[in-house]
């Protein structure tokens, strides 16, 4: 699972092998939004898009069994000003 933030609330179209599809992030507190998703061509549509690395970011990859990913996407949960604990 892979989990993405951005600083805003985010609705985006991205274009995968099978059309274009409209993904939606979660709103949470202090205008941020994340969106977390299993589904490997939903990632690549998603890295593949001009606003990626621009207006949201990757901030965990449940791949990497190394716990400091979960610990470097707790502390950028925590530069975005958002005061409650990492949601994984």
């Amino acid at each position: 699972m892979r989990i993405y933030r951005a600083n805003t609330v985010l609705s985006l179209n991205v274009r995968t092998p099978a059309g274009t599809r409209h993904v939606t992030f979660t709103p949470q507190t202090l205008g941020t939004s994340i969106l977390m998703t299993e589904d490997a061509v939903l990632q690549e549509a998603l890295e593949r898009h001009p606003a990626f690395n621009r207006r949201f970011f990757l901030i965990a990859d449940d791949d990497d069994t190394d716990k400091s990913v979960r610990r470097r996407a707790h502390t950028d949960e925590r530069k975005c000003g958002d005061p409650s604990p990492a949601l994984f």
